[in-house]
């Protein structure tokens, strides 16, 4: 307690905040000069310092952690209006008619799946789509992130891809009718288009163009699932990592207003989907920082110069 009393002594009067148990509300301190005391307060309005600290009128600094944890929690427990809910459904149709599957395809099949969808929103940890569940329809992801998990031989289930914004999934067991040979879970908070399985069957027998539409959608799920093997198998693990960062940041998701595209994944997650090992994964990443590729936030990734990763993956290749 002495060595943080020294720490902190020089700071600005101002609150600090641990969760004191996950779930069950938060704990504090309030820092003035070398003195630490119990928080009178973690929530109060904006106004002027007063003379007496237990009156303290500012808002806590939370460290970026906590920060990030109380966001997703608001997000999931802000109700939200049929108004609100509309506009989301329209900005996401605008959204999904940009991506580059229906981009290509006629505009009246386009409008015509569309017409099928509807919002959702999506909780942290959520399964959106279970392991061998069938008849389960078509989405698109506006927001958050989706784990993607096989079973091993002991049926044990391990990630091995992450969908960030802007993706569709579940093609196979919607087009198909068969059960799903992997389980899609929201990692945080987000929200989806959904386009029932019985509206693209509708779709298929009304116009032939509908279904050669639905199966360039299949043939692209396909593509992406080579890549990732092709991955695994055929890469060392230093490009493994860097073709991994290429395929989440493709695609038009999550960008800054100096077009640099952010990846919302841990280390410790990165490594998972590329069975890299934590110690190797952090040796490869400080490697892209400081040769000025990327930058590491908590639980972000910052994609610099995302033309010099391709460049770095195409230069070991050449090596070979």
């Amino acid at each position: 307690m002495l060595a943080l009393s020294q720490r902190i002594a020089d700071w600005p009067l101002r609150f600090r905040f641990w969760p004191s148990e996950l779930g069950k509300g938060w704990g504090g301190v309030a820092v003035q000069g070398r003195k630490i005391l119990p928080a009178k307060s973690v929530e109060r309005d904006k106004g002027e310092l007063p003379s007496k600290f237990e009156s303290y009128p500012l808002r806590p600094v939370l460290p970026e952690p906590m920060l990030w944890l109380r966001r997703e929690r608001a997000a999931e427990q802000s109700p939200a209006s049929g108004k609100d809910v509309a506009r989301k459904l329209e900005d996401g149709l605008i959204r999904a008619r940009s991506s580059s599957w229906l981009a290509a395809q006629p505009p009246a099949f386009v409008n015509a799946l569309l017409a099928h969808a509807s919002y959702r929103p999506l909780r942290r940890g959520q399964v959106v789509i279970e392991l061998n569940e069938s008849g389960c329809g078509l989405y698109f992801l506006l927001q958050g992130a989706i784990d993607v998990s096989i079973p091993r031989l002991t049926n044990e289930l391990f990630p091995v891809h992450f969908l960030p914004p802007y993706r569709w999934f579940g093609e196979p067991a919607a087009l198909t009718g068969k059960g799903s040979c992997a389980e899609y879970r929201a990692r945080m908070p987000g929200a989806a288009l959904y386009v029932p399985r019985a509206a693209l069957q509708a779709l298929q027998i009304e116009s032939a163009e509908a279904r050669q539409s639905l199966l360039d959608l299949l043939t692209l799920h396909i593509r992406e699932l080579m890549e990732i093997t092709g991955d695994l198998a055929g890469l060392d693990p230093g490009r493994r990592v860097i073709s991994k960062l290429l395929s989440l940041s493709a695609g038009g998701g999550e960008t800054d207003e100096m077009g640099s595209h952010a990846i919302s994944i841990s280390q410790s997650e990165l490594a998972a989907i590329c069975c890299v090992s934590r110690p190797s994964i952090n040796l490869f990443l400080g490697k892209l920082e400081k040769a000025g590729l990327l930058r590491l936030e908590y639980r972000r990734i910052l994609i610099l110069r995302r033309q010099d990763l391709i460049a770095a993956l195409n230069e070991g290749k050449s090596r070979e």
